[in-house]
């Protein structure tokens, strides 16, 4: 059956709630976006991701953890069926039977409408759908309509990687550049530390496998900027292109999500922690030499999935971006490490001379580029990445700023290092950095930390 998709409509919601079947990452966007329309929602499914299972706990969905069954058609008159084509088509005559109007995203030509992605503004809800065919070029047409809402000034290009997090990254950095009066237009492109789940980060050598692809799309003057999460670049940029802002620093910590209660201490010997981090390893290793360990890439609500699938016992994951997406999910607690050099800042990168560049350096933040300048100085004297195990944060305390660093080895050995400088230059926050750096390869022990093979 073909169908043509081609009336949008607003509805009243007093139709009453949407029933959502399938608790699935599709499910959870899905659910999501009918959240931001003021509707409410039921959920009907046995297992749900993290993130429902957050909007369930604090009341703003119902969630029923069972099978479907034709009652919950009888009493809902809109539902979305979140579901694979397989198992669509088995329910389906339930939801025919009862009139109730389904969406089928697994099989959008059997469903009777399709939810478009859509944004509020003060005096319009705004909607993008493609009804099925391709749900990611309606999420980047929804941003770059938004974007573009804001201002009538021509628009640069912001490019962005595809998963979620990036977006929700990218969509803040634009918003803050809206406020200037100069809206963006946003491309989502995939990197190769996006296509090749099956290795270890390290197996990149440390050279910028989420952002080497939107550098040469850059370069080759297809945009004029991308935004980053800091910890991902690389401390040498190609040349041509420059960090011009960091927004304000987020969460810097670790955040444990473990199927066990009592976070790092409660799991038992021999419980499989899931993680692509050669740091996170390390540093598990210290208090915790008795767990075993499972690669899982991919962007959070895979690596939620997996962890719920039982993938692994736990998996760490950094909560800066669990806050971003506004998901808390059960079990999660945060770990007292060291984070990874730049942990929970946003960086925009550009052309050197730039319009965008020029704009870009207005909303710098500028204590927390004097933190990155300290770390990213560290990471460059030492000529480190994410192939090896090694932590770092500034901190500002009583006006100067404060560089710890760790260096550690896969058996729980590890070595700290600290400095600190009243840093009020760009120069002196890069000398701080490089005194650390030459402090750390001043020990021997610790340069054969750095050294040592995963």
């Amino acid at each position: 059956m073909n169908r043509r998709f081609s009336l949008m409509v607003s509805l009243d919601s007093g139709v009453g709630p949407i029933l959502v079947v399938g608790g699935g990452c599709v499910g959870e966007r899905k659910v999501r976006t009918i959240l931001s329309a003021d509707f409410p929602v039921t959920l009907i499914s046995p297992t749900a991701t993290s993130g429902l299972q957050s909007l369930a706990s604090k009341g703003l969905i119902k969630w029923h953890a069972r099978e479907v069954t034709a009652d919950d058609f009888l009493s809902h008159r809109l539902a979305v069926i979140a579901l694979a084509r397989e198992d669509t088509e088995k329910i389906l005559p339930m939801a025919s039977k009862a009139r109730c109007l389904v969406d089928c995203c697994g099989a959008g030509e059997l469903g009777d409408w399709s939810l478009a992605a859509q944004f509020r503004t003060e005096t319009n809800l705004v909607g993008v759908g493609s009804f099925g065919k391709s749900p990611s070029a309606s999420a980047d047409l929804r941003m770059n309509i938004q974007s573009w809402m804001e201002s009538d000034r021509e628009r640069p290009i912001l490019f962005s990687r595809k998963s979620a997090l990036a977006r929700a990254q990218t969509m803040e950095a634009a918003r803050a550049l809206a406020k200037t009066g100069l809206p963006v237009e946003i491309k989502t492109m995939s990197t190769c530390g996006d296509e090749k789940q099956d290795c270890h980060l390290s197996a990149f050598g440390g050279n910028g496998a989420f952002v080497k692809c939107l550098e040469e799309a850059i370069l080759e003057g297809k945009g004029d900027g991308a935004v980053h999460s800091l910890k991902d670049v690389p401390s040498v940029l190609p040349d041509g292109l420059e960090l011009v802002a960091v927004l304000p620093r987020a969460s810097t910590s670790d955040a444990i999500v473990s199927n066990h209660k009592g976070g790092l201490e409660g799991l038992p010997a021999g419980a499989v922690v899931g993680t692509s981090s050669l740091r996170r390893k390390a540093q598990l290793a210290i208090t915790r030499p008795d767990l075993d360990y499972t690669l899982i890439r991919g962007n959070v609500n895979t690596r939620l999935a997996k962890l719920q699938a039982g993938d692994a016992d736990a998996i760490v994951l950094a909560k800066a971006g669990l806050d971003r997406l506004g998901i808390s999910p059960e079990g999660t607690t945060t770990l007292p490490f060291l984070p990874a050099p730049c942990q929970g800042i946003i960086a925009v990168e550009a052309r050197s001379g730039s319009r965008l560049a020029e704009e870009f350096r207005a909303i710098n933040h500028r204590p927390t580029w004097l933190m990155a300048l300290a770390e990213r100085e560290l990471l460059k004297t030492l000529q480190v990445g994410c192939h090896v195990p090694f932590a770092a944060l500034s901190e500002w305390v009583d006006g100067e700023l404060r560089l710890r660093a760790q260096t550690l080895s896969y058996d729980g050995r590890h070595i700290e290092f600290e400095g600190s400088l009243a840093v009020r230059s760009d120069d002196d926050a890069r000398d701080l950095g490089r005194d650390v750096a030459l402090s750390i390869k001043a020990s021997a022990e610790a340069i054969s930390m750095l050294e040592e093979k995963p």
